[in-house]
């Protein structure tokens, strides 16, 4: 084999290698080449031994004529280094935890990619990965005449590079920007910053900040020990637990939180949102799908619903719920100090321990009211007056420590105790009826004790007028 003149012999001028040809399977690589000689003759690893000098290792290809991927596969001392920054025009990314302390790489190129330029750089303790559209000049050929409209940037487009990378325990911050393309990033992190234009997004932990963004693409976080943000245009989001502060945001898709004790902010445009046994403050919302809420943990929950159900369940310190259009079920061992539901159009099922006294306050604009709860219906003057039934009282005996208020514009209205939980023997002997008691008109009413309808009077639940009819019928 001839040795690579390095000089032109008829200017005297460098010459550049510009194809390299593969004589056992075929493969044609055309390009711009600066190879060193080394005892006179090419050699391959000349710009992995310029990368161990200068640690940039630069690589650019004019076209690859492959059926299969052009991979590149190499490992960099990871001494000083604490961030990894990756930046694809196009292409998925994947990080995974390395066994060893060097960093290594695989980079894939894509079969028919043009100028696609891949640099690599160590700046200070930051390595940089990046994707760049090579210069595309007329004397180069090809693509020139997207110079001539001034839109030579989009050969870099065309191109694509999957890259995986496996980092040591000790690289503690991870960004990654990819047009078009996957990210999964196993090994847990204390800074994450995302964000992909169309393509899934995954994360074991994150135990600093956390930053994720996707055009359209699901996104998957198994667990957050401090901040998290996740938005996307289009997909599913899943938070597998954590705590700390989250923002959960999707366009279109469900939103599912498991285990978790965060001051949470949860919505999506259209989609269900579902969280199982959560702790903490809790703000969900919906333009129209179900929200749920499963086992809640010491919870204060808001929960808003253009179009759809509500189903709340657990333990909670206060609930404040609405839906336009929906049923809403509420079975709270503990209620908390307040809780507000109110529907539009639906029925409202509530169920509620039985220890300590609760204060209910329940209306229907069409519907009927049926209660285990001995309840006062209140006449029709006053602020609550264009409900056609409200009915108030107290459940349970001693202190009062929540206040249950239930609106329906259309629908019935359901209060009872959670299955197996027995009324309070001061209600059951205060009440002159079986339960349940419908509280739909007048003449259903329970019959109270003068001392009961005085104490509503005291309390402001019901008027003069009521409470004056309804001593005369004790």
């Amino acid at each position: 084999m001839r040795k690579i003149l390095e000089r032109c012999p008829s200017c005297g001028e460098d010459l550049e290698v510009r194809a390299l040809h593969c004589n056992a399977c075929g493969t044609e690589v055309v390009g711009h080449f600066a190879p060193e000689p080394i005892g006179g003759r090419f050699s391959s690893a000349s710009p992995l031994a310029s990368y161990h000098r200068n640690r940039v290792w630069r690589r650019s290809a004019r076209h690859v004529r492959r059926r299969s991927k052009m991979a590149f596969e190499q490992s960099f001392p990871s001494e000083g280094l604490t961030t990894v920054d990756v930046e694809l025009r196009r292409g998925d990314v994947s990080i995974e935890e390395s066994s060893t302390d060097d960093v290594g790489l695989v980079a894939e190129f894509s079969s028919g990619a043009v100028d696609v330029d891949l640099r690599i750089d160590q700046i200070g303790d930051t390595l940089r990965i990046v994707h760049a559209p090579a210069d595309v000049d007329r004397d180069r050929g090809g693509l020139s005449f997207l110079n001539d409209l001034g839109l030579g940037q989009l050969a870099g487009q065309i191109g694509r590079i999957d890259v995986r990378l496996r980092i040591p325990a000790k690289i503690r911050r991870v960004g990654v920007r990819t047009g078009l393309g996957s990210v999964q990033i196993a090994p847990t992190v204390d800074e994450v910053k995302i964000r992909t234009g169309k393509g899934d997004v995954g994360l074991a932990a994150g135990g600093g900040q956390v930053e994720l963004a996707s055009g359209m693409g699901s996104i998957r976080v198994g667990r957050v020990t401090r901040s998290c943000s996740i938005q996307t245009g289009m997909g599913e989001v899943s938070l597998g637990g954590g705590e700390g502060t989250a923002r959960l945001h999707t366009g279109k898709g469900s939103v599912h939180i498991v285990d978790a004790n965060l001051h949470l902010e949860a919505n999506t445009g259209w989609g269900d949102v579902q969280l199982e046994r959560v702790s903490g403050e809790a703000n969900i919302r919906t333009g129209f799908g179900r929200l749920t809420v499963d086992d809640a943990r010491d919870l204060a929950v808001e929960a808003h619903t253009g179009n759809g159900e509500l189903r709340l369940s657990g333990a909670f310190r206060s609930i404040r719920a609405k839906s336009g259009f929906g049923a809403i079920l509420c079975y709270a061992q503990q209620p908390g100090n307040s809780v507000d539901l109110n529907t539009g159009n639906g029925d409202i099922d509530v169920a509620f321990g039985a220890e300590g006294a609760a204060r209910i306050d329940a209306a229907t604009g069409r519907g009927r009211i049926e209660s285990q709860v001995p309840l006062v219906q209140v006449g029709q003057s006053g602020p609550e007056g264009f409900f056609s039934r409200r009915v108030v009282g107290t459940a349970g005996s001693g202190e009062i420590r929540s206040t249950i208020r239930v609106r329906s514009g259309n629908g019935n209205v359901r209060l009872r105790y959670l299955p197996g939980q027995a009324a309070p023997a001061a209600a059951e002997a205060s009440s002159a009826e079986p339960a349940p008691t419908p509280a739909g008109d007048a003449a259903s009413e329970p019959t109270r004790s003068r001392l009961e309808i005085l104490q509503c009077l005291q309390r402001g639940e019901i008027g003069v007028e009521e409470a004056e009819r309804l001593l005369t019928r004790s």
